[in-house]
């Protein structure tokens, strides 16, 4: 069964909790400032963190994987360094991408109109077509690596509930499959974002506008409920860890 102290949710948590303190800072911002150069650090806080969401999925994915291959050796792999290292890697990674879209003399942008009414944020063309191909490689790439995990995970734990019988697998194969459901809910988020980032690509490609922000108006409601919920489902799977372990 999992070897998985506590501890190594909380990693997941603090930071899925930093990227909603990201969401408030840009609403406040928007409130309180004007300036054009404030709203490209806004942008860029966005950006930020959707690579940092991407790479949270990843590190999710990966911490699931070990714990069910490697669980006897789970505390070495994931070890104190490692729960050090990790969540600082996942902000500095995408810092510099972020810093582009801030300070890059050539950025510029404006604001156009949707059917709907929403008002969105446009760059100009190189912008845009860097923004595209890091969002959309970054999230093509984190839903390909977390899809073969996943699978891989799922394919073990039917494969195990196969071969045990009893109470105690039981019990077993109700918190693993508690946690394999709420990580799939959290990669939900990620596949969702990768289709849209595949068509806002294809928009972007043939200069449809119009598209371009139906996809907006259409993905960014579904991906802000998905983003919300990724904190209250890593308290429930550090809920299903603690009842296990104690």
């Amino acid at each position: 069964m999992f070897d998985i102290m506590p501890i190594r949710e909380t990693i997941f948590l603090f930071i899925s909790i930093f990227t909603l303190f990201l969401d408030i800072l840009i609403i406040f911002s928007i409130l309180l400032f004007r300036s054009k150069r404030n709203n490209l650090l806004k942008s860029s806080f966005f950006r930020l963190q959707i690579l940092v969401e991407l790479l949270i999925q990843i590190a999710n994915a990966l911490n699931r994987y070990i714990s069910i291959f490697y669980f006897q050796s789970h505390e070495s792999i994931w070890s104190q360094k490692i729960e050090i290292l990790v969540p600082i890697l996942l902000f500095l990674v995408p810092l510099p991408y972020a810093l582009f879209l801030t300070f890059y003399s050539g950025t510029s942008y404006w604001y156009s109109v949707a059917s709907s009414g929403t008002i969105r944020l446009l760059y100009n063309d190189f912008t845009t077509l860097i923004t595209s191909l890091i969002d959309g490689i970054g999230s093509f790439c984190a839903c390909v690596i977390c899809s073969a995990l996943y699978t891989k995970i799922i394919q073990n734990l039917i494969k195990r509930w196969r071969t045990i019988t009893g109470r105690h697998n039981s019990n077993d194969r109700s918190t693993e499959l508690n946690l394999v459901i709420t990580s799939i809910i959290l990669f939900m988020s990620l596949f969702i974002n990768t289709i849209s980032q595949c068509f806002q690509f294809y928009a972007n490609s043939v200069k449809d506008e119009t598209m371009l922000l139906l996809l907006n108006d259409i993905s960014y409601p579904i991906n802000d409920c998905l983003y919300i919920l990724i904190p209250l489902l890593i308290m429930l799977v550090y809920k299903y860890i603690n009842m296990y372990v104690f």
